[in-house]
């Protein structure tokens, strides 16, 4: 049966959630009796201290720290006339039954004033029993005491001709006459002429840049009419050639007419035979005479290249054949032979990566949180065949997600300080008396549960793993089912029900949860 409630212990309607200090004792707002203030309080604290048995830990400790803070505000009168204030609530002094003066009678303008004569003065008490208003002075008193002109003298005094007459106020120093400001008309005629500097500018830099970008020019002609400007490209495409035009060599009857060909041609001499010399040309000096010099209209042959001094051979020789060499044949290895082919295992090493396979399994197992992760990574390296290789890479799985929340709930209790909340399930919360690395001690009516690391209940592991990781994604349930599995504090139903996690999941990062559940099925064996 739950105990009462915090509003239960106080004494307040349900649907106060913030209440004051006057409603934690049951007092009217601006209570200002001291005696009944007491006398509130000490009622409130002995009703409190008579339920504290009924009440749980949690619920008294607030209804507590509530009544300090609301009878800290009340006993200082600094803080309860701050809350009256709060509240729109004044706490004046009774005035004496013998004169009772309205406080705000002094701000009130008056209907109707008597003749000049003696002004009747408040009453002394007036000011004494108003300590929060400002000690002004009355509408009437500011009339009387403002200077009147003479000749309204005779008639009785009015608001309107009791006010001073406004004169200007004359300083006796010297003043300084300043200027005013004269709004002074812009001239437009600088914005338009900088525009237009601007737009010649911007059309002359555009032009050069087409310019530049078209890879153009400009060319002056000078012809019978005067200068012509015409494109660069037009000019380049229209210009003739430069280049004399070949001249046609005849055949001697005995070699035939070679193929005209360019001169700037890069397999000019890949149609001549290399001891093949021009025929001299019809006019002019014969190459006989200037050995140096070539015919202008067809390439110099390679003799005349490289011994210009030799006459002009006999022209009956015969071009010798010109032969390509073939090329090499890249050799072909045999087909029977395989370099880069993996050598079987050796039974040595079959034997070594079933023994660290065995070993790792071992580990887990039973439990060897210090060497399961390294034997895991053994396995791994002296596994040969592909049976060990799978084995040792689940192995590594497994191990690598159980140290994994083992570790958050060591880092867990290593965070948490004296009075956080530890919920091991919907209803049931534990505080935190104390919290190291190594030990924990919770508190729940009035007792305390210490445990170590080691000897940490499932439930207390479970409820201070969400503190470091998140339990609900796939990687955390995985981590909690095969921590959960290996645990010294597992039953064969916690081990069922770890199977069950690891079968409903259908993918976890860095992990296969159908084979982690056929090792903790192999381990019940």
């Amino acid at each position: 049966m739950p105990g009462p409630s915090v509003h239960d212990l106080l004494g307040l309607p349900a649907d106060v959630t913030q209440p004051n200090a006057y409603q934690v004792f049951g007092l009217e707002l601006g209570e200002a009796d001291h005696e009944l203030i007491r006398s509130a309080i000490e009622k409130r604290v002995r009703s409190l201290k008579q339920a504290k048995p009924s009440a749980s830990p949690e619920v008294w400790t607030k209804a507590a720290r509530a009544v300090q803070a609301a009878q800290k505000v009340l006993s200082d009168p600094a803080q309860k006339t701050a809350l009256d204030a709060q509240y729109g609530i004044i706490n004046d002094p009774e005035p004496d039954s013998s004169s009772v003066v309205d406080p705000l009678a002094a701000l009130l303008p008056t209907a109707k004033k008597s003749p000049p004569g003696p002004a009747s003065a408040p009453p002394p008490s007036a000011a004494s029993q108003s300590p929060a208003l400002p000690d002004a002075p009355s509408v009437g008193e500011q009339i009387f005491s403002a200077p009147t002109p003479v000749q309204d003298q005779s008639g009785p005094p009015t608001v309107a001709n009791s006010a001073p007459p406004l004169t200007p106020i004359r300083s006796s120093g010297p003043q300084i006459a300043t200027r005013r400001p004269v709004r002074r008309r812009r001239s437009t005629g600088g914005l338009i002429f900088g525009t237009i500097v601007l737009v010649l500018l911007t059309a002359i830099v555009g032009g050069f840049a087409y310019v530049f970008l078209r890879g153009g020019g400009i060319v002056v002609v000078k012809n019978n009419d005067g200068f012509a400007i015409k494109p660069g490209t037009d000019s380049a495409n229209s210009r003739p050639s430069q280049s004399a035009p070949p001249r046609s060599v005849a055949s001697d009857g005995i070699m035939p007419t070679p193929p005209r060909v360019r001169p700037d041609s890069p397999n000019v001499g890949s149609w001549m035979p290399s001891d093949f010399e021009m025929p001299t040309p019809p006019t002019g000096t014969s190459p006989g005479s200037m050995p140096n010099m070539s015919s202008p209209d067809q390439p110099p042959s390679m003799d005349t290249m490289t011994n210009p001094s030799m006459g002009t051979p006999p022209m009956t020789a015969e071009p010798p054949m010109v032969t390509t060499p073939a090329p090499t044949p890249t050799p072909v290895p045999p087909a029977n032979s395989t370099p880069d082919s993996p050598q079987p295992p050796t039974a040595e090493q079959i034997a070594a990566g079933e023994a660290a396979v065995t070993a790792s399994r071992d580990a887990i197992k039973n439990g060897a949180w210090d060497t399961m992760k390294s034997l895991a990574e053994t396995a791994e390296a002296k596994a040969v065949t592909d049976a060990q290789k799978q084995s040792a890479e689940t192995l590594f799985q497994f191990a690598d997600l159980a140290t994994f929340y083992r570790g958050a709930i060591q880092r867990a209790m290593a965070d948490l300080v004296a009075g956080n909340e530890v919920n091991l399930t919907e209803s049931m919360t534990f505080l935190v008396k104390q919290s190291s690395a190594e030990q924990i001690t919770l508190y729940r009516n009035k007792r305390d549960y210490p445990y170590t690391f080691e000897e940490l209940p499932l439930s207390v592991a479970h409820a201070l793993a969400p503190f470091q990781l998140n339990v609900s994604s796939p990687e955390g349930q995985a981590a909690k089912a095969v921590f959960q599995a290996i645990s010294t504090k597992a039953t064969p139903g916690h081990r069922v029900e770890s199977i069950e996690i690891l079968r409903n999941l259908d993918q976890v990062e860095g992990a296969d949860p159908k084979r982690l559940a056929d090792l903790i099925e192999s381990f019940r064996d």
